[in-house]
């Protein structure tokens, strides 16, 4: 049980770094990409921009901007380790504007690619299906949490267009969604999924990289040897929230892992 003097001191702690993020975008063939960042500087507060660079890969569709607050705390707190963090935008997401029914999986492979690059990150930190993307930047040290693959996003989202039609007094089936998303696209849940990147999406497994290390949840139900940490997944909330202790115990399982 977190005490609430703890609880104050991670947000005091997370305030003195609130003021210190930064935003620029990098160029890529969808259009620039807003890259959100929390200059390094250690326990000293001092800033800087060579302090051992993260990449965040968010979560993607509804789950992304249900975590960009977990995420965001955790990055502000490694930045207090002597990291500097950053959080990309994928295209089609935040600022980093594009026309979705043009969306493909390699836009997003190469958004990151180039965002790893473009900070020279040490690390890559993703969370749920932001962990299947990438490729040239796969031989980095990746740390992952409750890692998903691409069919098994398909098939939720799947699940909750199928429980939104049903809301409307539609009748539709996986089969047929299927059928609609790989021939002229789909909308799930206020996104829009080209054809290319439905498609993208259902074949894609996790790529190989033999520097991985994936987390899961105390919670999860499954049988896993994996580690675990605690907390709660935020992803299956139904509106934005925030863990500090969940964003504390992804930032020390992170930091001892780089260490």
């Amino acid at each position: 049980m977190e005490t609430s003097s703890h609880i104050s001191l991670l947000k005091n702690r997370i305030n003195n770094y609130e003021r210190t993020v930064v935003q620029r975008f990098i160029p890529a063939a969808t259009g620039p990409i807003w890259l959100t960042g929390w200059l390094g500087g250690g326990l000293d507060g001092g800033l800087g921009d060579n302090d051992r660079p993260l990449l965040f890969v968010p979560p993607l569709f509804g789950e992304m901007n249900r975590c960009r607050r977990l995420m965001a705390d955790c990055a502000m707190l490694l930045v207090q380790q002597g990291f500097s963090c950053w959080m990309i935008d994928l295209p089609g997401t935040g600022e980093s504007e594009t026309d979705p029914a043009l969306l493909t999986l390699d836009d997003w492979h190469d958004a990151v690619d180039r965002a790893a690059s473009d900070i020279k990150a040490e690390a890559i930190i993703a969370l749920r299906g932001g962990a299947i993307l990438g490729r040239q930047s796969q031989h980095l040290p990746h740390w992952s949490l409750a890692a998903i693959d691409g069919p098994t996003i398909i098939r939720e989202l799947l699940r909750l267009r199928m429980a939104n039609d049903r809301g409307l007094g539609l009748s539709s089936t996986s089969a047929q969604l299927m059928a609609l998303g790989s021939a002229k696209g789909l909308n799930i849940g206020g996104y829009w999924l080209s054809p290319a990147l439905f498609e993208g999406l259902s074949n894609i497994i996790f790529p190989y990289n033999n520097n991985v290390i994936s987390y899961q949840l105390e919670t999860n139900s499954k049988k896993t040897d994996s580690p675990t940490l605690q907390g709660e997944p935020m992803w299956r909330h139904a509106e934005p929230g925030r863990s500090l202790p969940m964003a504390a115990a992804m930032a020390n399982a992170i930091t001892t892992w780089l260490d």
